[in-house]
This record gives C-alpha cells, sequence and structure tokens, in this order.
C-alpha cells in the first residue's frame, strides 16, 4: 500500500518544514510530486541546488513545473495529471499536501488503516489551526457526535457528508491536506465538476463529497496535521477570484446535493439563504463597484431562491463567472 504525495508549491517560505516533516513519517510516500507554481521557479531551484539538494537525496522528489496560471485548482490540476500519467505504476493511494501545512509522523500510517480497514475512497483526520507558525494555536471546528465520539475511525455516509457540511453552510471536514485519496478517484478529481455544475473554489469540499458518493467517507478522530492561517490563505483576500469562486460554490454544492437527494427541501433552503445573506451582508457594498461581480450580486437580488428555474439560472450566471476557466473544464 503506497501513498504519492502532491505538492502545489507557490509559498517557499515553509519549506523546509514541508521536507521535514514528510521525513519524519513513519510510513513514507513513494513519490513526492512538487508543481512548482511559484514565480521564477523558486521551488525548482532550491530542490535542484545546494544545501538542499544533499539532504534530501533519500527523499524521491520530483518537480514539475507548474501552469501559471495564477489559480490554485489548474496547479492541483497539474499534480493530478502527473499522478495518473504514471499509469499502472501509479500509487494506491494520493494525498494533496498544501505548502504551508504540516503532517504529523503517523499521518500516512493512520491514513492507510483508514484506507484498508473500511475499502473507502477518501480518509479525513483532524487537524489543528495554527497562525503563521507551527504551533497548534487551537483546534478546528468538529461537529460534537465526530469530535466527542470515543471511536479512532468513524464513517460518514453521503448524505451526512452534504447535510453536515453543505446543509449548515460550513467545511467542518477541513482541507485537502488533512485528506488522502484512493487512486480511483485521481481522474475523477482532475475536473473541478461535479454532476455536471462547477464548484471551482470548493476543490476540497466539492472533492469530498465526490468520493462520499462512491463510499462512505472515513474520518480519524486524531489530531494528524496543522492548518496554518496566514495573510497568504485565499480566505484573506476577499477581493481576490479564489475567494469571490470559494462564496459562490457554495450554491453549486447545494443545487448538486438536491439533485442527487443528499439535500432535503429544508437543508438545501437554509444552504441557500444562509449563504445569500452572508453574500450580501459582508460583501454586496465592495462588491457591486466590481465589475466581475455585478452580474452575481444581480441575480442573488432579483431571482427568489424558491424560483423553479433558480438553479438552471444560477448555474448559467456561475458558468460565465468562472469564464475563462470554465472552459478548460468542459
Amino acid at each position: 500500500m503506497s501513498f504519492t504525495t502532491l505538492i502545489p508549491a507557490y509559498k517557499a517560505e515553509f519549506l523546509i518544514e514541508l521536507l521535514t516533516c514528510i521525513r519524519r513519517q513513519s510510513l513514507k510516500p513513494e513519490r513526492i510530486i512538487f508543481s512548482d507554481d511559484s514565480p521564477n521557479n523558486v521551488f525548482q531551484r532550491m530542490l535542484t541546488s545546494d544545501p538542499i539538494k544533499s539532504k534530501i537525496a533519500d527523499l524521491p522528489i520530483e518537480v514539475i513545473i507548474g501552469p501559471k496560471q495564477g489559480h490554485y485548482y489548474q496547479n492541483i490540476q497539474s499534480l493530478l495529471g502527473a499522478y495518473l500519467a504514471a499509469g499502472k505504476k501509479k500509487t494506491d493511494y494520493f494525498h494533496i499536501l498544501l505548502d504551508d501545512d504540516l503532517i504529523y509522523p503517523t499521518f500516512y500510517e493512520q491514513h492507510i488503516k483508514g484506507h484498508t480497514a473500511f475499502k473507502t475512497r477518501c480518509v479525513l483526520s483532524r487537524r489543528w489551526l495554527t497562525v503563521s507558525d507551527s504551533d497548534p494555536a487551537k483546534d478546528a471546528f468538529l461537529p460534537p457526535q465526530f469530535a466527542n465520539n470515543p471511536n479512532l475511525f468513524q464513517q460518514i455516509d453521503s448524505s451526512q457528508a452534504f447535510s453536515l457540511t453543505v446543509g449548515k453552510g460550513i467545511n467542518c471536514f477541513g482541507e485537502f491536506s488533512n485528506t488522502t485519496f484512493n487512486a480511483a478517484m485521481a481522474e475523477e478529481l482532475s475536473q473541478s465538476v461535479f454532476d455536471g455544475v462547477p464548484y471551482i473554489g470548493m476543490d476540497d469540499l466539492g472533492s469530498f463529497l465526490r468520493s462520499s458518493i462512491h463510499s462512505p467517507l472515513v474520518f480519524i478522530n486524531q489530531h494528524l496535521g496543522i492548518f496554518r492561517k496566514s495573510d497568504g490563505n485565499n480566505s484573506s483576500h476577499p477581493k481576490r477570484k479564489p475567494f469571490k469562486q470559494a462564496l459562490i460554490a457554495w450554491f453549486a454544492l447545494a443545487i448538486v446535493g438536491k439533485r442527487l437527494g443528499k439535500l432535503n427541501d429544508q437543508d438545501y433552503l437554509y444552504a441557500l439563504a444562509h449563504r445569500k445573506a452572508n453574500l450580501l451582508a459582508h460583501h454586496q457594498k465592495s462588491y457591486t463597484e466590481e465589475q466581475d461581480m455585478q452580474e452575481i450580486i444581480d441575480f442573488f437580488n432579483s431571482v427568489p431562491l424558491t424560483a423553479p428555474d433558480f438553479a438552471e439560472k444560477f448555474i448559467a450566471v456561475w458558468s460565465r463567472f468562472l469564464a475563462p476557466e470554465h472552459e478548460l473544464l468542459v
């Protein structure tokens, strides 16, 4: 049972910590692929020259040049393409590790146990939140029924997964860094489209939910990593397109959940209303001054959530907002 670690690389200041946490794994990955999306290929230069090169000679590191499109999801898709290109030689599982997050020494060992014991396509584990440094600052939010459950491994079916996240308007599962996938998910996740609806901006949660359709998610009730909150996160920059995409993608996932019968009418309407209130209350004034958001704001101000054609109209507006990114997916 083997892992490939896929690293969408941009923030080089955390490279040493990142390499250290991989080296300390009790079960080490068979392949480590960096997709260098940094300016001037900083990661490639650092990893292929001393003093770092000689110190990582024992690690199976490969470096590819990222797409340089300035889009987070495109860098991940580049990595998934490299993983799939291995064909029959690709590893059993893969892990997308963001360049500023950390995993603890038994991360892969415990995740392997989850995959093999439950034959699942996706395993998630608890993580600490930290601010800039690598010291735990606080616990990431988790529903009490999971946080207080004495079982180390817990299964979450697709209806629970949609209800706990999209239905409540919160991603309690985490990010790519605290998640591993069976190889069977790589092709499916190489495009951020779920049931015909793009979900760029919520790629992590969308990927978990897609996995849950095939088999229950497995949650490990143990802190096995750290999510670093900093000014480098997309969530710290509401004026940038990735932040806006994340705001709007929630509606896309709600529509998918309703289509698939994973959200009942009450949860579906709550999800839409909760996210609409957030969008208009916190961002309407500033976003109406930005050309790319004008159609989105006008749509939510004019189309009732209960309109029979709400989903159809939303998908049309959402697809136009994503262009040209969406054109790359279809």
